[in-house]
């Protein structure tokens, strides 16, 4: 198992996506069902009904994730609300295709914009037995400010059991540095590799848990494209687990 960095992962995905011709749709499904599959296993009540679960979802492929994790609790019958930061015609490919999707499926979606449409989202959380943090992936590069800045304190003082998605979202996937404000997670599930901010202080401990999940990456594109192999020894991470 290797750590790698933001730029060695986007050219695993390229070259799994370009070359070996795997649609960027399949890995995101896959990335969604593996995170349902923990949340039931670990979280998830027996009985939907006495649980209810918030996706905070991006614009970019992180939210893309939270968007078919969500289609899935909801055919399972959780009961789950989305709220989308940011405008829908902004959204990624991806992403787009299952935001319709679920628009299609009468899906309960928030859309806010602006600050001011907070106030109803502060009763959607305070309602909620758990959130999931799908706002911004590996990708960040500059401070989080502004509207997800302020949805992301909103995160940390509910006081719910927080699940990221990939990387708590204001964290620098190489560094581990808070950039501005960062989601506090209790559990965050990456694809297909873990990344160096994840074990790197602050990093370490805003991503709680870490469980690496596959996505059906071959290990072909993954070897082409790791030119510098960080091994992680498992033992020297009590947190650390592989699914």
């Amino acid at each position: 198992m290797y750590l790698v960095t933001k730029t060695q992962m986007q050219n695993i995905d390229r070259h799994a996506i370009e070359k070996i011709c795997i649609p960027g749709n399949i890995l995101m499904e896959n990335a969604g069902i593996k995170i349902f599959e923990i949340l039931k296993k670990q979280y998830l009540n027996f009985n939907p009904a006495e649980t209810k679960i918030c996706i905070f979802a991006g614009i970019g492929n992180n939210g893309g994730d939270g968007l078919v994790l969500a289609r899935h609790l909801l055919n399972h019958r959780y009961k789950t609300t989305i709220a989308v930061i940011g405008s829908p015609i902004k959204m990624s490919k991806e992403t787009l295709i299952n935001y319709e999707i679920l628009k299609n499926l009468n899906a309960k979606i928030l859309i806010i914009k602006k600050s001011s449409g907070l106030s109803y989202l502060k009763q959607i959380i305070k309602d909620s037995n758990i959130l999931i943090d799908a706002l911004l992936g590996t990708g960040l590069s500059r401070p989080v400010e502004g509207l997800t800045g302020e949805v992301i304190e909103l995160i940390n003082n509910s006081g719910k059991k927080v699940i990221s998605v990939d990387i708590p979202s204001g964290i620098d996937a190489d560094t581990g540095e808070v950039l501005g404000v960062a989601v506090k997670a209790n559990h965050t599930i990456t694809m297909a590799l873990p990344k160096r901010g994840q074990f790197l202080f602050p990093g370490k401990n805003y991503s709680g848990k870490i469980s690496v999940v596959d996505i059906s990456i071959p290990y072909e594109a993954i070897k082409e494209k790791i030119n510098t192999q960080i091994f992680l020894r498992k033992n020297k991470y009590t947190n650390f687990s592989s699914r």
